[in-house]
């Protein structure tokens, strides 16, 4: 919880994403403005091929979003700053 919580607000501070609703047990739910569903498809696919993390593409009310599903214990908030660096 306090990953997925710290997660929340690195989102909130980046100037490119949008946090869509305060985290929920350990899922984080934003989207990266300006971006269609083809760009979280191939950000995505690069994450993975570059083994950085696994974080799938997901729809809102319609709309494509990503979202964090921290299940993984050694999961840091260090390994979330990565991710969104690469948004």
């Amino acid at each position: 919880m306090e990953v997925a919580k710290n997660a929340a607000e690195q989102v909130r501070n980046h100037p490119n994403l949008k946090l869509l609703m305060e985290p929920t047990l350990s899922i984080v739910a934003f989207e990266r403005v300006g971006w269609a569903g083809d760009d979280y498809e191939k950000w995505s696919d690069k994450l993975l091929v570059d083994q950085i993390g696994f974080v799938t593409p997901s729809a809102h009310k319609g709309k494509p979003i990503l979202r964090f599903a921290i299940v993984n214990p050694w999961t840091s908030e260090s390994d979330i700053s990565e991710i969104l660096a690469t948004l």
